[in-house]
């Protein structure tokens, strides 16, 4: 049976596992090109499958170019798929027309952006 004691000492590695993470993240920097190459080829990935007939080979090749921006960023995978899902989902500010937005979502992640 597991007792109150044990779920605290599971609680406080859970924490140190935790704080380890964002350690790490901080180390992580990226560079504003690199989220503009970024966010055109999102643009022209989602332009090309939203046509009547896609051409995979283009697809293909702007997807292997994203994979080596993001292996050029960083070599995990996680913080990988956290920067592309920002790149996805926080594309673009209408008001001002700048990448404001997922700049700083990525600094709320613990990313810092560099010119």
């Amino acid at each position: 049976m597991i007792k109150q004691q044990d779920l605290k000492e599971i609680g406080k590695e859970k924490k140190k596992g935790m704080y380890r993470l964002e350690f790490n993240k901080n180390k992580i920097k990226i560079a504003l090109k690199d989220i503009r190459k970024l966010q055109h080829l999102y643009i022209d990935i989602f332009t090309e499958e939203d046509e009547d007939y896609p051409d995979g080979r283009i697809i293909n090749n702007k997807e292997k170019a994203v994979q080596r921006i993001l292996d050029r960023i960083t070599d995990k995978r996680f913080n990988q798929i956290e920067i592309w899902k920002v790149i996805q989902f926080k594309s673009w500010d209408t008001t001002d027309n700048t990448y404001r937005p997922i700049c700083n979502r990525l600094r709320e992640l613990g990313y810092e952006i560099i010119n």
